[in-house]
C-alpha cells in the first residue's frame, strides 16, 4: 500500500524538483543567477546560502531571481526587491555602512594584536 502511494507520487515530486531547478537557457544569465544566489542568505535556514538551501522558500527565491533576470532586471534591482521583502540581513556579504563597520574592522582588531605579540615573541627568542 505504502509502496504504491510512493510510486504514484514519484512523478509529481520529479516535476516539482525539475521545475524548481530548471536552469536559464542563456548560460550568461544562469551564471549571474548562480552568483547572486551564493551571496544571499536563505531566510529560513540559519546562515545557509540560497544556492545550497533545500527549503521551499529558497526554491521560490531562486525562481524569482531567474524570472527577474529573464525580464531584464539587474542584480542590484533584484537584491533591492528581495531585501525589501525579507530584510537587509539577507546578504551574506554585509555592505560597508557605519552600522556594519565593526564587521569589517573586527578581523583587524584581532589580527593586529596577534601580529604584534608574534613579533615580540620572535624578537625575544632570537636574543635568548
Amino acid at each position: 500500500m505504502m509502496k504504491t502511494m510512493i510510486l504514484s507520487l514519484l512523478p509529481v515530486m520529479l516535476v516539482v524538483v525539475l521545475s524548481a531547478f530548471t536552469p536559464l537557457r542563456d548560460p550568461a544569465l544562469e551564471a549571474r543567477a548562480m552568483a547572486l544566489e551564493k551571496t544571499l542568505r536563505c531566510p529560513v535556514c540559519q546562515g545557509e546560502p540560497l544556492s545550497e538551501s533545500q527549503s521551499p522558500m529558497a526554491d521560490a527565491m531562486r525562481m524569482f531571481i531567474r524570472e527577474s533576470l529573464n525580464k531584464g532586471m539587474n542584480e542590484t534591482e533584484i537584491r533591492a526587491l528581495l531585501e525589501k521583502n525579507y530584510g537587509t540581513d539577507l546578504s551574506l556579504v554585509p555592505p560597508l555602512k557605519p552600522q556594519t563597520a565593526i564587521l569589517w574592522a573586527g578581523p583587524l582588531f584581532i589580527l593586529l594584536p596577534g601580529a604584534w605579540w608574534l613579533a615580540r615573541l620572535w624578537r625575544g627568542e632570537g636574543k635568548g
